[in-house]
């Protein structure tokens, strides 16, 4: 039961960190300006491992959660991001792929659960992590 609360915790914060994503960044004109990459912070899990692409948001959540935020080439992009963490043995444990521009994943591996969001915002393809320790 506990590692539902905090899939659901996630994706609620995934999904709050998302919605400033969706709105995108204008120059006050309606023009989409170009959002600056950043680096993963160096006490970012070193096991964890983030598809490719341009970073643009990378924040810690507490003590022991993350939230990345990537722009990706395209949905194939998007899709690999998921299944490469099912590679890493992360498993799917509910998803909501119904709406074609934003689906979700909540996914765990014993030790870590992580929420996926992919979305589509102004152009680009958006892969967004949420994913935090499931021991305390």
């Amino acid at each position: 039961m506990k590692s539902r609360q905090i899939a659901a915790s996630l994706a609620l914060i995934g999904a709050l960190i998302s919605a400033p994503l969706l709105a995108g960044c204008t120059d006050g004109g309606g023009a989409q300006e170009s959002r600056p990459a950043v680096s993963l912070p160096a006490e970012f899990p070193s096991d964890f491992t983030v598809t490719d692409g341009k970073i643009i948001e990378a924040d810690t959540m507490g003590d022991d959660g993350w939230a990345v935020t990537v722009v990706v080439n395209d949905e194939a992009a998007q899709k690999r991001a998921v299944s490469d963490l099912e590679q890493e043995g992360y498993v799917i444990h509910g998803s909501n792929t119904d709406d074609k521009k934003i689906q979700s994943f909540s996914l765990n591996n014993g030790e870590r659960t992580v929420t996926v969001v992919l979305t589509q915002a102004d152009g680009e393809f958006l892969v967004d992590y949420s994913f935090a320790s499931m021991t305390r």
